[in-house]
């Protein structure tokens, strides 16, 4: 009886040993996404995408990201980091950012490095949009609004998600064992006009940029202004006007210019996602994120960018049936850094 009571006490004592073990693994976790002007932060429990001590910082209130961190860390008198997913805009090759829109240069091997993350057992980085695309299952009803036809979608094809703010950012959300996320550079691909206006918007871009006509130029924050000088140049006068200030008088009807920007820049949105859609055959739907939307939400043109969306001749059927989303969610790109913690967690990679 005796050899029966300390064999079970030794499997107790083994269990309790297991689970402490394996309660320090992403104990307390650190995730960021990090954009040209926002950076934000918040810390995760193991296996939670519950976010905690939520705070935006301004990217040019720092010179790294690192500074950053260790600001955040300070406001919030944090537990010792295990785990970081840092999800930034720009292409990611070999754990390193390279972007036009931020200034900071985000590196896994310089996180390593840094202090206030010395002992963290996993940090990853990752594409911004790659992010948003992993937060999609998770979005609750009242965290996006579908436009447009009212329509499933097909569930056997990728999900498009595409977003100006800053910059551009897109996508692909594909469901096999698991969801995956692929990010990609659509926002590089050339600006190809539809239309007589089209060509007009073209001709009057190429005059005021360095380079190429890419579709990033139109829209982003930057974009919107240049569409702004377009309207208002095609109107017979000169104006200019900041982004906040384009969406804030159209929102308001105080700026008639405005107002036809957005419905422009609407339209171009609709244009770009349908090429997106058709490309990579993202029939299952298309979700809108990013920074501008969000505030325009009020004006957002939902009937220019169906038209302009499903303008594809042949596929048009194929295209009326991808249903389209507002995502109203206020940190997808954080949820999505957790769930790619968590898929680490569970899967390793």
């Amino acid at each position: 009886m005796r050899s029966v009571h300390l064999k079970y006490r030794f499997v107790l004592a083994a269990l309790l040993y297991f689970s402490i073990c394996c309660s320090s693994v992403f104990a307390t976790a650190l995730v960021g996404d990090i954009g040209g002007t926002n950076a934000r932060f918040a810390l995760v429990e193991e296996g939670s995408l519950q976010l905690q001590n939520i705070e935006v910082l301004q990217v040019a209130d720092y010179t790294t990201v690192e500074l950053a961190i260790q600001q955040y860390l300070l406001n919030h008198s944090s537990p010792e980091i295990n785990a970081v997913c840092l999800a930034a805009a720009g292409a990611v090759a070999d754990g390193e950012v390279t972007s036009a829109n931020c200034a900071w240069t985000i590196s896994r091997s310089k996180l390593q490095r840094s202090p206030e993350l010395k002992g963290c057992e996993t940090i990853d980085v990752i594409n911004d949009f790659e992010a948003l695309a992993l937060a999609i299952p998770e979005l609750k009803d009242e965290e996006r609004e579908q436009f447009g036809p009212r329509v499933e979608g097909d569930n056997n094809s990728p999900i498009l998600v595409i977003g100006p703010g800053t910059g551009l950012g897109q996508s692909l959300l594909i469901q096999t064992e698991r969801w995956r996320a692929i990010a990609c550079e659509g926002c590089r691909a050339d600006f190809a006009p539809a239309d007589q206006n089209g060509i007009e918007i073209w001709k009057f871009v190429d005059k005021k940029v360095q380079g190429k006509v890419y579709w990033e130029r139109l829209l982003c924050g930057k974009g919107l202004e240049l569409l702004y000088q377009f309207c208002s140049d095609q109107a017979g006068m000169q104006k200019t006007l900041a982004a906040e200030d384009i969406t804030s008088t159209a929102i308001h009807g105080s700026d008639q210019t405005s107002v036809q920007t957005v419905e422009l820049f609407c339209r171009l949105l609709g244009h770009f996602a349908g090429n997106a859609t058709a490309i990579s055959g993202s029939w299952q739907g298309v979700y809108i994120a990013g920074g501008i939307v969000p505030k325009i939400r009020a004006v957002f043109d939902r009937e220019a960018f169906r038209e302009a969306f499903e303008d594809r001749e042949d596929i048009k059927p194929f295209m009326k049936k991808t249903p389209s989303w507002l995502v109203l969610a206020e940190y997808p790109g954080l949820t999505g850094a957790a769930v790619k913690l968590k898929m680490i967690n569970e899967t390793g990679s």
